[in-house]
């Protein structure tokens, strides 16, 4: 059956990432666990979550790191990720949710570490924020509801760890389809 599972492993705002990282992977290291020989796919949306990742998670030797504007060796490892021969259970993280490595088919678990919002860094995103909050509000929520919606697959599970995703989905439940509330058991908003 497909599904998501939300875990509240903490907040992943600005203020509280780094005291909440440690708990992450550690969650992340048990999801790895139960999925041992399965392929996935990892959404960080932080640049310091990734980094964080490639440097702690013990059984790193899985994970096969995709810049989406990286060097060419991208490609090499999405091909072995595509042929089964040669990836049972490789992992692949992206540092964006925007980056859409893949299709959703060719992988069994997917976990977003961090909810997908735009970076307010660039300038017109921050004007958005500031004059359109809503507007801004919105589009994360649609993004994520997007990533959970392209399992398409029955056995497809998506994991969503920023323990702020369930305030979110909650404020903005207008926006989620019917489908993906069962999916999300918040079917009873």
């Amino acid at each position: 059956m497909q599904y998501s599972k939300i875990i509240n492993i903490g907040s992943l705002n600005k203020a509280n990432l780094e005291f909440s990282i440690p708990s992450m992977l550690y969650t992340i290291e048990k999801i790895l666990g139960i999925h041992k020989e399965e392929k996935g796919l990892i959404y960080c949306n932080n640049l310091l979550i990734f980094e964080e990742m490639k440097s702690k998670i013990s059984i790193a030797s899985r994970l096969k790191c995709f810049l989406p504007d990286g060097p060419g060796n991208n490609e090499n490892i999405l091909e072995k990720f595509r042929c089964n021969r040669y990836a049972e259970n490789i992992v692949l993280v992206s540092p964006s949710i925007n980056s859409n490595i893949i299709k959703e088919t060719e992988c069994e678990f997917k976990i977003i570490c961090k909810n997908p919002w735009k970076d307010m860094a660039i300038p017109e995103i921050a004007k958005i924020a500031k004059n359109k909050p809503k507007v801004y509000k919105e589009s994360m929520i649609i993004n994520l509801i997007k990533q959970i919606e392209n399992n398409r697959e029955e056995d497809h599970i998506t994991y969503i760890l920023d323990g702020s995703s369930t305030y979110w989905l909650k404020q903005f439940s207008y926006l989620i389809p019917p489908n993906i509330k069962k999916i999300l058991n918040l079917d009873k908003l």
